[in-house]
């Protein structure tokens, strides 16, 4: 009897001593987890924190450069605020570009036109990561972590620091700005863009080119200096719009192919073009005085077999 008894003490005795190693393996090992989740919890919250704070340097700074906050949030949330600052940066530093501020007041002017006022808020909220504070702390961190005393609860908190952001959430499609808006037309550049507009719409102005005076002269030099004029001006707003994505030659052909359908297609006289069409709206909708009375006013436009070749004249043939 005394001896079984003694049997049965030795493996209670055996039965506990191993119940207490595997517990303290697993208090071991679970402490090692917890160490493990804080340390990966305060490197994402701390990498989000970092993120957070060039993100409101840069508003800052684009700010100060003379963008509009709400605007400088926008280009944040798309990914564009950057690239932007650095070009800003490069042309102030540059004596020989024609960098402007009203440039950037300009663009800032139309990111705030162009975007809806939902994605702003959109946008404020991904820039200044608003609700953040009930995702994820130091705090809380250390109650998830230290909280967890059992296998569910240590899978719920390893659940919940792995899913712990260490970015923001979705920003904005870009918006593709044009950087080239950026800076004003040096007086080349400007002097070519007339040159090109002028020869590619003077044709249809009853426009001839004068070797002697190297330009076109026209039948009707008001009107068509008008036209001209207008034309030149509407690819330069294009150039300089925020907005704008095509190229400055195909904005020329643009107004080339309306003003012919202006005069040759619909036979518009120039002083109603000059008085009455402005470049971006649709032909079609221009108003003409038929009034019989005013036909002295109108010019008569030249055809086609009557515009005397450009090559020819440059070449003396």
């Amino acid at each position: 009897m005394g001896r079984g008894l003694r049997i049965l003490g030795g493996m209670a005795k055996a039965y506990v001593d191993d119940k207490e190693e595997k517990e303290a393996a697993v208090a071991e090992i679970n402490n090692a987890k917890r160490e493990w989740l804080f340390k990966v919890g305060l490197e994402k919250i701390s990498q989000r924190k970092k993120v957070m704070k060039e993100s409101s340097a840069r508003i800052s700074r684009a700010v100060r450069l003379g963008f509009d906050r709400n605007a400088a949030v926008v280009l944040e949330s798309t990914g564009e605020l950057q690239s932007i600052i650095t070009r800003v940066q490069k042309l102030t530093d540059n004596p020989d570009k024609n960098y402007s501020r009203q440039s950037v007041t300009k663009m800032s002017r139309a990111v705030l036109e162009n975007v809806p006022e939902e994605k702003i808020a959109q946008a404020i909220n991904f820039a200044f990561d608003i609700g953040a504070e009930e995702g994820m702390d130091t705090a809380k961190l250390i109650d998830i972590v230290f909280s967890a005393t059992d296998e569910a609860s240590m899978a719920e908190a390893v659940d919940q620091v792995t899913n712990i952001s260490s970015s923001r959430g979705d920003g904005l499609d870009p918006l593709n700005v044009n950087l080239a808006g950026l800076t004003e037309l040096d007086p080349v550049k400007a002097e070519q863009i007339r040159k090109n507009v002028t020869s590619r719409i003077a044709p249809f102005l009853g426009g001839q080119f004068s070797v002697e005076s190297n330009d076109y002269v026209f039948a009707d030099p008001t009107s068509a200096a008008v036209i001209v004029n207008k034309a030149i001006d509407y690819v330069k707003e294009k150039r300089s719009d925020p907005f704008f994505q095509g190229d400055i030659s195909d904005v020329t052909s643009e107004v080339g192919d309306v003003i012919q359908e202006l005069t040759r297609g619909q036979g518009i006289p120039l002083a109603t073009i000059a008085d009455t069409f402005e470049f971006g709206a649709n032909p079609s909708e221009i108003q003409v005085n038929d009034d019989d009375d005013e036909d002295d006013l109108n010019t008569t436009i030249q055809p086609p077999s009557s515009i005397i070749d450009i090559n020819n004249l440059a070449t003396g043939g």
